[in-house]
């Protein structure tokens, strides 16, 4: 089973292989795309070195991001008992933006892309956590200022995957060229499925 990464730093390979099982979600991850190039990543021992690396100043809550096709990634040793998720759940996210960033033909709107990272990163929301702050009347206008985005972006996500499937979804993902207006992940269809949840609740 080739995975397809490059680890630049020997430390990332004891990370790594303490949770086998995540060779096959990358695994998936990319069959899912049909996306096999080769991704490195790279590892940092601190904020202000990854800062440098990237030419500009990233927010100290960073651990992981990514570029053109490499990941980013602080050492785990300076996050884990942050308690957002395991070094190997933080690989396939990052991942995952890589090879989204990678496939779709048009930009990808900043719900849609975090929201099918936490889905292959199995970054699991509970429905009952996040159902009180989906009141939004337009996804499209939440940023990183919202401090819910990530739940709200997983949230959704799921519902769209859950009604429309998992290739389905990402077929649309990599062809849409007008995400505001899409029948799949277009604002309308997305409040549309917000509203059948809360009616099913009454």
């Amino acid at each position: 089973m080739q995975i397809n990464v490059r680890f630049l730093d020997k430390r990332i390979l004891k990370y790594f292989y303490e949770e086998k099982e995540w060779i096959e979600r990358i695994h998936f991850l990319r069959k899912s795309f049909d996306y096999h190039k080769n991704v490195n990543i790279l590892m940092f021992d601190s904020v202000d070195e990854l800062s440098r690396f990237k030419g500009k100043k990233v927010p100290p809550w960073v651990i992981g991001t990514y570029e053109e096709n490499s990941i980013i990634i602080l050492d785990y040793k300076l996050w884990k008992d942050r308690g957002v998720g395991t070094f190997n759940q933080i690989l396939v996210h990052e991942l995952a933006h890589v090879i989204i960033h990678n496939s779709t033909k048009y930009p990808c709107p900043i719900w849609i892309n975090e929201g099918m990272a936490m889905y292959f990163a199995r970054q699991i929301v509970s429905d009952q956590d996040t159902e009180d702050i989906c009141d939004f009347e337009d996804i499209y206008k939440i940023d990183f200022s919202n401090p819910n985005i990530y739940r709200i972006s997983s949230y959704v996500i799921n519902l769209i995957i859950t009604k429309y499937g998992i290739d389905n979804t990402i077929l649309r993902l990599k062809t849409a060229s007008e995400f505001y207006n899409d029948y799949i992940f277009g604002k309308d269809n997305v409040n549309k499925l917000l509203l059948q949840i809360r009616n099913s609740k009454i």
